[in-house]
């Protein structure tokens, strides 16, 4: 039987060369390889970081995580959970993070109000934390009153979201004194939103809400039953219990409003001492359909609610009462 030939490896072929190992006696025997630092030059990046173009890329991300961002009107009622709801994006990758964060901070202090709440809705929307939130916060302390009623609410929802509690009080402080000046632009969906990030940020004021009522009232025609709810409970988390206000509310929410809508107004009217045994004795199968959904947090405030009255039974049974 003959063997086919072998190819022969000359000089030349990887198999032919030195190695840089360590039993290797040759030239090469001192050489090691090293893992170097990547150098990211943002030196010249940075120098270009006017406020046009950040506005362009800040557009840009907006349309493709979100369609619309401002077509929420309402947070979500446990957005304060520290659970964003916001869309997470795919597009852009953590180079363009990085850069587009060290942008926007460079150029931090020529950036009108108005353009910082856009760039940080943005990375809001994006849900990246690249430490802007923190950085914006000091320089909008001191442009607050440039603040238009958009970007108001806007600032005031993401910072109260992003920012760590109780730490940056004086600015929610600033914000809400700010209210007064672009109330007359306000709605009531507005006034509801804007009294519900504040109470996220720890900033309660019960005369702000009270000052805030009458344009509340004023269009309160306009809010369906989800946003109802949630202006009763944003109102008694301000220390706000006017009975005109929440008879006026209860009165405006229909008998087939969702489970939820109905746990945020039953809420709210027990947070401020109001009896919510008649509001809720024609939707007690709403309130048993909602407990059996809901989570361990929501099932015991409902057990709180309900402790003293007489939907208590028909909701969580005889058995249960003690």
């Amino acid at each position: 039987m003959i063997r086919p030939s072998v190819l022969l490896r000359g000089p030349g072929h990887s198999s032919c060369k030195e190695l840089s190992v360590v039993t290797q006696d040759g030239p090469a025997r001192h050489f090691r390889f090293r893992m170097k630092p990547i150098k990211h030059d943002f030196g010249k990046v940075l120098c270009m970081a006017d406020v046009k173009t950040l506005k362009k890329t800040a557009d840009e991300v907006l349309r493709q995580v979100l369609t619309d961002k401002r077509s929420m009107t309402l947070p979500d009622a446990w957005a304060s959970t520290g659970k964003h709801s916001s869309l997470q994006s795919d597009s852009k990758s953590p180079s363009f993070w990085t850069v587009f964060s060290k942008r926007f901070k460079a150029s931090l202090p020529i950036m009108s109000a108005d353009d910082t709440v856009h760039i940080l809705r943005a990375f809001h929307a994006a849900n990246k934390d690249t430490g802007v939130y923190v950085a914006a916060a000091p320089v909008m302390r001191q442009t607050i009153r440039d603040l238009d009623k958009q970007s108001l609410i806007d600032a005031l929802h993401i910072l109260s979201m992003r920012l760590k509690r109780n730490t940056q009080q004086d600015l929610f402080r600033a914000m809400a004194d700010h209210i007064p000046n672009v109330l007359w632009k306000m709605t009531a969906a507005d006034v509801a939103a804007t009294l519900w990030h504040l109470s996220r940020a720890r900033c309660l004021d019960s005369k702000l809400a009270a000052y805030v009522q009458p344009k509340f009232c004023d269009s309160i025609d306009s809010l369906n039953d989800i946003e109802l709810g949630t202006a009763a409970l944003a109102f008694a988390r301000h220390g706000h219990a006017d009975a005109r206000l929440f008879n006026n509310i209860t009165t405006k929410m229909s008998l087939q409003c969702s489970g939820e809508a109905l746990f945020r107004a039953a809420w709210g009217m027990h947070m401020v001492g109001r009896d919510i045994a008649d509001f809720l004795r024609d939707r007690v199968l709403t309130c048993v359909e909602h407990v059996q959904k809901s989570e361990r947090r929501s099932t015991e405030i409902w057990r709180r609610m309900l402790r003293h009255t007489d939907c208590y039974e028909k909701v969580f049974g005889e058995h249960e009462k003690v």
